[in-house]
């Protein structure tokens, strides 16, 4: 199946050399993706990690223990 678009940096990797032929930019996709990664980048942001593992947890989760359920529980059974 033929691409439909191609970022600047895929170019570069499959033809090696130039730009990114106006028929083959984002164009109206590029807004949409910028959006979504805008927003998924927010949540990731406002995320707090597991102090023990590194993983995500929620807000409660961090405000009460700082670790995740199963660091917790880890922690309460040692």
């Amino acid at each position: 199946m033929a691409r439909l678009w191609y970022t600047q940096r895929e170019w570069d990797r499959t033809v090696g050399y130039g730009t990114v032929p106006d028929e083959y930019k984002m164009g109206e996709f590029e807004d949409n993706w910028k959006e979504s990664y805008s927003k998924l980048q927010k949540i990731k942001d406002a995320q707090k990690e597991c102090i023990v593992c590194g993983c995500p947890i929620t807000q409660q989760d961090y405000d009460d223990y700082k670790l995740c359920p199963w660091c917790y529980q880890e922690s309460i059974t040692e």
